[in-house]
């Protein structure tokens, strides 16, 4: 077995290992985590941070497949937070990298209906959070033609009684549509 070859099988079992233990121990709905660099030595660098990210996704969906698990994978990417809403400031991949926080991106399960940027849209039309939330799709595009990507969201909201804007980047795959009528 090639290096490459041995670095895959490594991540695709840390992978596996967190999704099967989330999905069976309540990890889904307490937002257990999975970060990049406890996946991979090799992903502690923020220089990596996107292509791992991503990597990780690609990995994650496969093994979703593999295992008829019916949620929704993202990988989110934490931004630095600001005094100021921003929206989005940034149009390419190097700016996304100047703009991520020092959390390295994570793997999430989520409930179909319960993912974060639906969660905080509801919560802004019941006025649960401050009118500058917000919640946008970027392009399918944003950072490459990446297939298991269905869309991407910007996410920026205040809570209550802080100053701070806090802001994220999800990179959703979705169920297959295909599955969830099965």
């Amino acid at each position: 077995m090639t290096i490459d070859a041995q670095r895959e099988w490594a991540r695709r079992n840390a992978i596996e290992a967190w999704m099967l233990t989330t999905v069976k121990d309540g990890g889904v709905e307490r937002y257990d985590d999975l970060h990049v660099d406890r996946i991979d030595e090799g992903w502690k660098a923020p220089e990596t941070w996107v292509e791992a990210g991503l990597e990780t996704l690609r990995l994650a969906s496969a093994l979703r497949e593999q295992h008829r698990l019916l949620y929704t994978l993202a990988v989110a990417f934490s931004l630095k937070s600001q005094k100021q809403f921003s929206g989005v400031a940034f149009q390419s991949r190097d700016q996304l990298i100047d703009a991520v926080d020092s959390s390295p991106p994570s793997l999430y399960l989520f409930r179909p209906g319960e993912e974060p940027w639906l969660r905080i849209a509801r919560s802004v039309q019941q006025r649960l959070l401050k009118p500058a939330a917000f919640v946008g799709e970027l392009p399918v595009n944003f950072l490459g033609i990446h297939p298991q990507v269905s869309r991407y969201f910007y996410l920026e909201f205040q809570q209550e009684g802080s100053d701070e804007y806090y802001r994220s980047v999800f990179a959703e795959s979705e169920i297959p549509s295909a599955r969830l009528k099965s």
